[in-house]
């Protein structure tokens, strides 16, 4: 069996990160992937280009790649992470932890989704503080994520003494512990030269001047290079540190690792000797320490726990930022207060023998779980199957009744969702038949023209989705969509998962929410509200507009750097693989094959828009409007006819087998798309009544969600912003069943009942409308409409989103403050 060669991923192209590359190749360490960010892609290439050019000269063979794109570092043996700022002239030593913090957070987040298993030595500065952020952001063991310091200082020292006592620098040895900074403690008892104590060759002054030159030695090399900092050094220390783990030496090294206990310590990554081998740090040694060594130990220690501490309230910050957008930043109504309230509620109505339930209490616990659990970047079926199964077992009193109801929830949601398992199905495999001709490549030449450039290519798949959303619902107009357009912006240079939150955000929010032409949204909320249907509408479509507007402009600004050029050759393997498909064991009966190429590139594409037409005809002049789940079955439909017709021109007698392959390869890529939606769409709705009752199977059917946020509309507030704030939360939590309509009723009439002098029922109604259908229709949760797009373009659905969060959120808070001043 031939064995796999090691691989180093280092991130920073700079001199240290480039410098530390060459040196690991040189030593055959294993294969070295260089990685920047994308407007560093062409030099670090060329980095690793010179290198690969000089590896002939020195003789090592060790395989050096540039590149900007983390999915080349997969499956990382270690990484060894350079990246990050100096400090710069008026800068604070704050804003320099934030914003490395920042950046090491960003970092490690793309290295650990590629390399879960990884080892992470961390250079950046201040370096103690930073391997902390990489430790609490890579959910790795303490022992596989180190800071590099030590070796350094260490080296610094020796070269000192080396050079004071005029003796070859292998012949001395030494140690410094702490933070790497001015309270670094080189320990004076424990270094020698040639096995004889540094005290009895160098008198204690002049050894407290070279201590107080390696403490400073960094900024010695600042000041003589001008520009710049030290990368030699630092990159022969990443070096051994990285040889003695990949090689499992298990030496004798200081490092930077984390104590719990250790010298007193806790919670803090700080500079002691450790035993560095295949499995990282495998040991922190204690050492006797003086008093007096100890108590610079402790000052040293002091020091990098006040950075830590900036670090902490930064986490702190963005943790409760995190949740406060959970909540639909309702920043002056507190998420802690809300809850206190809600529990206490819970408590009087179980007291008094009302509807609520400790099941009740359990599902509102792990429907929080779950959506923090998401907010974090970590996989949400665990506690989607546990909440499932925990809270049967308590409704009904049955170990037995949970187990059951793990089954019945997925079978529930299977069946709900199997709509879009259809529809993704049948356009997958009319566009793998297309493949076959080789029709799909000439179909988009025409619409390339227009899709110049991964830019435009976003903004127009925005207009057009938003369009025929408007008039159709996302539904049916997300296959046409995804057929035409998404391998044609792809291949302008648009990454298909910033593609799949253009369509998202501009049909299942933008054009869903406002539902101005159909108007069942619209309709639905002013029942309930006691109001016009009309002046809903007026206020939705404004509101819509307004957060679809601002969360696509936030998405572009967030993700525009992912954006290719047209030339990039990631973008015909990106289109080549959205749909996954191999056609290799299908062969052509027919002579004419460049002809019916041709035919039925014009062909699909025309048939699709008089479908269009059609649709458009019938809601102006016909007796029903096509639209939702009747549109999606002609659309549906018409694509299996064209399959039909494609397969039987392209394999004439094999085309029996053809069409039948065509479908089960859509199958399958549909499942592989939203399986791992089922189980969270099984928890999400047993907290409606309509699906609850199939779940559990009772007759009176109980409905969790609807009933929580009954239970705090005796504590929302009466002033217009807190009113409107709250119509937004309470769409937003009844949004979460999947579906985005079943909760208006309740938005309605929330809105009715909070209506006062300063904010009116039809604006409160708008409000709830947009957060109830943004969430559940398609935007903000993957168990809805939302894995269609995600199954098109060939992306992760809770990976869409992560990448949809933040700007719709936003979107939606600045719209309701809109919504407060406007109306």
């Amino acid at each position: 069996m031939v064995s796999r060669r090691k691989k180093i991923s280092v991130i920073g192209s700079g001199f240290t990160g480039a410098t530390t590359a060459l040196m690991v190749a040189q030593k055959e360490l294993g294969d070295v992937v260089l990685v920047d960010i994308p407007d560093m892609e062409d030099p670090t290439k060329g980095k690793a280009l010179d290198m690969a050019e000089a590896a002939p000269v020195q003789g090592f063979d060790a395989k050096i790649t540039g590149t900007a794109n983390y999915t080349d570092t997969k499956n990382s043996d270690l990484v060894i992470i350079t990246a990050g700022i100096a400090r710069k002239p008026g800068m604070s030593r704050d804003d320099l932890v934030n914003t490395n913090a920042k950046i090491m957070t960003a970092v490690t987040k793309e290295v650990v989704k590629y390399s879960e298993d990884t080892t992470i030595i961390v250079l950046t500065n201040p370096v103690d503080a930073m391997t902390y952020t990489v430790y609490k952001a890579s959910g790795l063991p303490k022992e596989r994520v180190i800071g590099q310091s030590g070796v350094l200082d260490t080296a610094r020292f020796r070269a000192f003494v080396a050079e004071e006592l005029n003796l070859s620098v292998k012949d001395i040895t030494g140690f410094v512990l702490g933070g790497h900074g001015d309270d670094m403690v080189p320990l004076i008892r424990y270094s020698y030269a040639g096995g004889i104590p540094l005290e009895k060759l160098i008198s204690k002054e002049r050894l407290e001047q070279i201590v107080q030159r390696t403490r400073t030695g960094g900024g010695e090399i600042v000041n003589l290079l001008g520009n710049g900092s030290a990368y030699y050094a630092p990159a022969a220390s990443l070096t051994v540190m990285a040889e003695a783990i990949l090689k499992d030496q298990r030496r004798i090294l200081p490092s930077i690792a984390y104590l719990e206990g250790e010298y007193g310590y806790h919670d803090i990554y700080l500079g002691v000797p450790t035993v560095l081998g295949g499995k990282g740090i495998e040991e922190v040694i204690a050492l006797d320490l003086t008093e007096e060594e100890k108590k610079q130990l402790d000052k040293s220690a002091e020091s990098v726990k006040k950075v830590i501490d900036i670090l902490n309230k930064r986490l702190s910050k963005h943790t409760m930022a995190a949740f406060q957008s959970l909540c639909v930043l309702i920043s002056l109504y507190p998420l802690t207060s809300l809850l206190h309230r809600l529990l206490y509620t819970l408590k009087e109505r179980m007291r008094n023998k009302m509807s609520l339930t400790v099941a009740h209490l359990l599902y509102g616990f792990f429907a929080l779980l779950i959506l923090a659990t998401m907010i974090f970047r970590r996989g949400i079926v665990l506690p989607s199957l546990l909440g499932t199964f925990v809270i049967a077992c308590a409704y009904k009193g049955s170990i037995i009744s949970g187990f059951m109801a793990i089954f019945y929830a997925n079978l529930v949601a299977a069946q709900e969702l199997f709509s879009i398992f259809l529809i993704i199905t049948f356009m997958l495999a009319l566009l793998n038949a297309l493949k076959d001709l080789q029709a799909d490549v000439l179909m988009i030449q025409p619409i390339q023209k227009i899709m110049i450039n991964g830019h435009l290519s976003y903004f127009v798949l925005i207009i057009v989705t938003y369009l025929i959303s408007l008039f159709f619902w996302p539904t049916p107009a997300v296959p046409l969509i995804c057929a035409l357009l998404v391998p044609a912006a792809i291949r302008s240079g648009l990454p298909a998962i910033t593609a799949a939150v253009a369509i998202t955000i501009a049909g299942q929010g933008m054009a869903l929410s406002s539902d101005y032409i159909v108007q069942v949204a619209p309709a639905l909320s002013a029942a309930a509200a006691g109001v016009e249907t009309s002046a809903v509408a007026d206020r939705s479509l404004v509101l819509s507009l307004i957060t679809g507007v601002i969360a696509s402009v936030l998405a572009y600004l967030f993700y525009r750097k992912s954006i290719r050029s047209k030339g990039d050759s990631r973008n015909q393997e990106e289109a080549a693989q959205i749909q996954d498909y191999d056609s290799s064991g299908h062969k052509s009966a027919s002579k004419y094959l460049m002809q019916w190429r041709r035919i039925f590139a014009w062909l699909v594409p025309i048939v699709l828009l008089l479908v269009v037409g059609y649709m458009l005809y019938n809601k102006f002049f016909g007796p029903s409007d096509l639209v939702g789940g009747e549109g999606a079955a002609l659309v549906g439909g018409v694509a299996v006819i064209l399959l039909l017709l494609a397969t039987g021109v392209f394999g004439k007698q094999n085309a029996l087998d053809y069409v039948g392959n065509h479908i089960t390869n859509g199958f399958v890529f549909a499942f592989k798309a939203m399986g791992p939606v089922i189980p969270i769409a099984g928890f999400f709705f047993l907290g409606s009544a309509e699906f609850s009752k199939g779940i559990l199977l009772v007759e009176e059917a109980p409905s969790f969600l609807f009933d929580i946020v009954s239970s705090i509309q005796a504590f929302l507030p009466e002033s217009s912003v807190f009113a409107a704030f709250s119509l937004l939360f309470v769409g937003i939590i009844t949004g979460l069943d999947g579906s985005g309509f079943s909760g208006l009723p309740l938005t309605g009439a929330l809105a009715a009942s909070l209506e006062s002098a300063s904010i009116d029922a039809s604006t409160l109604a708008a409000i709830g409308q947009l957060g109830a259908i943004w969430t559940g229709g398609g935007a903000l949760i993957a168990w809805s409409s939302l894995i269609a797009v995600a199954g098109f373009c060939g992306v992760s659905a809770m990976e869409l989103v992560r990448k949809n969060f933040f700007p719709v959120i936003i979107g939606l808070s600045i719209a309701t403050i809109a919504a407060v001043i406007l109306f």
